[in-house]
């Protein structure tokens, strides 16, 4: 919703249906917007067969192909798995949640390899352990965010795929989903989207799904891309204009990830590492590349989490409109 015109009167909720108020920094006020459900399952979306329910990486990217226009955005995205999450304990280090001596440990046991790690390396698996104790408490979405009471679940983070389900460290980067801080921020729109007064505004048929959630972590989706960096090789030489921003607070997908991965695309600096001021102030880091008629602008977003227009509304705003506008940030 910190997109939208309109936003969720957090202020005033009380656990019934929550107020809609007008949201001063709406991305409507640059751009027109299409928000699509995908893939089928999520959201209001469903298909009538078991066939047309099954999706996949490669299914979904064909199904809104044709939404893509001479240009995309990430934010806070997930492109490789295997530097966006090994990202994760270089990150926690540099943002000092984690001490010298425990990055030193992890990172000579696991030879800096964190995620899909070597399961039989024990002295890796000691070391990743101790992190996990000190980050039991640290919200992953916002790292500044208090934590929520109550246990979280694996669909309040989106990416289950990073949690055990055992409290095993197969695939430990973070603390796991039982440790983990709540996320209350779902309430509110789960509240919403399912009171039957809003479905029936919104033409919802009626009985198409049992209940709107943020994250559907039921549907039936195959994971079958593992990096989604030979896409964007193939977008460089298409010309495309491409932006790709991180909240600097977010330890889910931390900025460290798009920076090592861009390098990977053998493009050139355009624009060197600086700050960009909204009001004067500084609002994050910005860096520009280039390769023939392609671009891409990295983007931090001091101060923001894994919703980083959520948290820094007006810095977000400001930073799509320079960039749809075609002006350095």
């Amino acid at each position: 919703m910190a997109k939208c015109p309109c936003r969720f009167g957090v202020e005033t909720f009380d656990g019934s249906l929550p107020s809609i108020i007008l949201n001063p920094y709406s991305l409507t006020k640059i751009a027109n917007i299409i928000f699509i459900d995908a893939p089928v399952g999520t959201g209001f979306s469903y298909a009538n067969t078991s066939q047309g329910q099954a999706s996949s990486d490669i299914k979904s990217a064909k199904d809104i192909f044709t939404f893509l226009g001479k240009g995309y955005i990430i934010g806070n995205g997930l492109t490789d798995p295997n530097i966006d999450f090994n990202a994760r304990i270089p990150y926690v280090h540099r943002m000092a949640l984690i001490s010298d001596e425990y990055f030193e440990l992890a990172k000579i046991s696991c030879a800096g390899k964190y995620y899909n790690r070597d399961p039989n390396n024990v002295q890796c698996a000691y070391a990743l352990q101790r992190i996990q104790k000190c980050l039991s408490h640290i919200k992953q979405v916002h790292i500044l965010e208090p934590c929520e009471n109550g246990a979280s679940k694996l669909r309040d983070f989106g990416w289950d795929q990073t949690f055990s389900k055992d409290n095993s460290i197969d695939h430990l980067v973070l603390p796991t989903a039982e440790q983990e801080c709540g996320n209350q921020d779902y309430t509110i729109p789960e509240n919403w989207a399912n009171d039957p007064i809003v479905q029936e505004a919104l033409y919802i048929r009626k009985g198409t799904i049992a209940r709107w959630e943020m994250c559907n972590s039921g549907i039936t989706y195959e994971q079958n891309v593992e990096s989604a960096l030979d896409y964007h090789k193939i977008l460089i030489k298409k010309g495309y204009h491409v932006l790709v921003f991180n909240g600097d607070h977010d330890m889910a997908a931390p900025y460290m990830g798009p920076l090592k991965w861009i390098r990977v695309l053998n493009v050139t600096i355009d624009d060197n590492w600086r700050p960009w001021l909204v009001n004067s102030q500084v609002a994050g880091y910005t860096e520009k590349y280039k390769k023939n008629d392609f671009d891409l602008t990295f983007v931090t977003v001091k101060g923001a989490g894994h919703s980083a227009s959520k948290n820094k509304p007006e810095e977000c705003l400001a930073m799509f409109h320079r960039w749809f506008s075609r002006r350095p940030l």
